[in-house]
C-alpha cells in the first residue's frame, strides 16, 4: 500500500510549458497553483474579491464578467475540500496531461471549462430557474471529468487494484448530482451534466477516452 501511494504521488516527467528551477511547469501545475493563490486571495482580501472568480450566468452577462467563463476552476475556498480537489486534480491530471500530451491536454481543459459556461450562459437568457440555480468552482469539477476520461481510456483499470474507475467516476458525478437537485439547483445539475459529456466528446476526438 505504502509503495502505491508513493507511485501515486510521484511527480510526473510531462513536458512544461516552462521551467521554475529544476521542474517543468504544466498545465496541471499551473492550475494548482493557481487554485493556492486563490485560497490566499479569500483569506487575505476577503471573501468579495474571491467571489470575482466563480461562474455565475448572471454576473457573466449583466456585469460583463467574462473571465468568469474560464477562471472558475481555480476558484478554491481555504477549506480542507478545497485542498482535497487540489490533491487529487493534481494526482490525475498528470496521468491526463502524460496520456494526452501537453497541448491535446490544455485543448481538454479549456474545452470542459468553456463549454458548460457558455453553454449555461446562453440557456439563462430563456430559463429564468437555470439562470438563478447555476454556479461552479474548483477543481473537483476537471477532477470528475479527468476519471471519466480514464475510465473510458482504460474500462478495466481499478482505483487500488479494488474498484473500478469508472464506478469512482459514477459516484463522485452522482453525489454531485443528488446534492444539486436536493437544493434545487437545476442549473448546476446541468452544468455537470454538460462539463462530463463534454469531457467524454473531446476526449474521444483527441484520441482517448475510447477514441
Amino acid at each position: 500500500m505504502a509503495e502505491y501511494f508513493s507511485a501515486m504521488f510521484r511527480r510526473r516527467p510531462n513536458d512544461g510549458w516552462f521551467r521554475a528551477g529544476r521542474f517543468d511547469l504544466t498545465t496541471t501545475d499551473i492550475l494548482c497553483g493557481l487554485a493556492v493563490v486563490s485560497m490566499f486571495v479569500y483569506g487575505l482580501m476577503g471573501a468579495d474579491d474571491w467571489w470575482r472568480l466563480p461562474f455565475q450566468s448572471i454576473w457573466v452577462r449583466e456585469e460583463l464578467d467574462v473571465w468568469r467563463l474560464v477562471s472558475w476552476p481555480v476558484a478554491t475556498q481555504p477549506d480542507a475540500w478545497g485542498v482535497l480537489g487540489i490533491v487529487f486534480f493534481w494526482v490525475f491530471g498528470q496521468q491526463l496531461e502524460g496520456l494526452f500530451g501537453r497541448d491535446k491536454f490544455l485543448a481538454w481543459v479549456l474545452s470542459i471549462t468553456l463549454v458548460p459556461s457558455v453553454v449555461i450562459t446562453v440557456l439563462g437568457v430563456v430559463s429564468n430557474e437555470i439562470d438563478t440555480t447555476n454556479g461552479h468552482y474548483g477543481l473537483s469539477m476537471l477532477f470528475t471529468c479527468g476519471i471519466w476520461v480514464l475510465a473510458a481510456t482504460y474500462p478495466d483499470a481499478r482505483w487500488f487494484d479494488v474498484v473500478p474507475l469508472w464506478a469512482v467516476a459514477a459516484v463522485f458525478t452522482l453525489l454531485d448530482l443528488l446534492q444539486y437537485n436536493g437544493n434545487g439547483m437545476s442549473g448546476r445539475v446541468l452544468f455537470v451534466l454538460i462539463a462530463v459529456a463534454t469531457s467524454l466528446v473531446v476526449g474521444r476526438t483527441l484520441g482517448q477516452a475510447g477514441g
